[in-house]
């Protein structure tokens, strides 16, 4: 198993975004470095696939001009995407291509995944940003190049998920507070098939 970080590892609270700068517990560095600590051992066994940044963490790219999960990913020497990528895996004879980016909106429907399938061709979209597991797919057509004729296939869109506790902005909004944890991506390699667990 790998790891796919979809951003807001850190909250990293200004005086102008919704947390409040003053409730934080860690400095942006304290909270990196402890962040890496973690991380450490999934990338000295090379299951970091790639991580790019959240809006938590384009709040200090915004106000200094620095990446704090780009310094992670340095430090880590895993792969570093600024906004999205597409990563091909090949599980036995079978090649699954994941589309992955942090996200943007309200994030209020899993339909606003599924926006990515306009413009990327991809078995499976995940992205961030909302804080909640979620998982759905849909079908559409394609053509089967070698029985030259058209066929079914599943695109699955997964929300990642999150590990941030219950913040006091969360709480004065009255947001529903999120199940920790991620869903796991499992990539049949016999057949073509792709199974979310939440």
């Amino acid at each position: 198993s790998s790891l796919l970080g979809t951003g807001d590892f850190l909250n990293a609270a200004l005086k102008d975004s919704k947390s409040e700068s003053y409730d934080e517990h860690l400095t942006v560095g304290d909270a990196k470095r402890r962040l890496r600590a973690q991380l450490k051992p999934l990338a000295e066994d090379g299951r970091i696939d790639l991580m790019v940044p959240g809006n938590h963490e384009d709040r200090i790219y915004r106000a200094v001009g620095d990446c704090p999960v780009r310094d992670l990913t340095d430090s880590l020497e895993v792969p570093f995407s600024r906004s999205a990528a597409l990563l091909v895996y090949r599980v036995g004879d079978v090649e699954y291509k994941v589309y992955m980016r942090h996200g943007t909106g309200n994030g209020q429907s899993l339909a606003q995944l599924s926006k990515s399938a306009m413009t990327v061709d991809a078995d499976v979209f995940v992205t961030g940003h909302t804080h909640k597991q979620a998982a759905t797919a849909d079908e559409f057509f394609t053509l089967d190049r070698k029985a030259l004729k058209m066929r079914r296939a599943k695109r699955y869109y997964v929300s990642s998920g999150s590990f941030l506790r219950y913040e006091t902005y969360a709480a004065q909004r009255g947001y529903t507070p999120t199940r920790l944890g991620a869903p796991r991506i499992h990539l049949a390699g016999d057949r073509r098939s792709v199974h979310v667990s939440i």
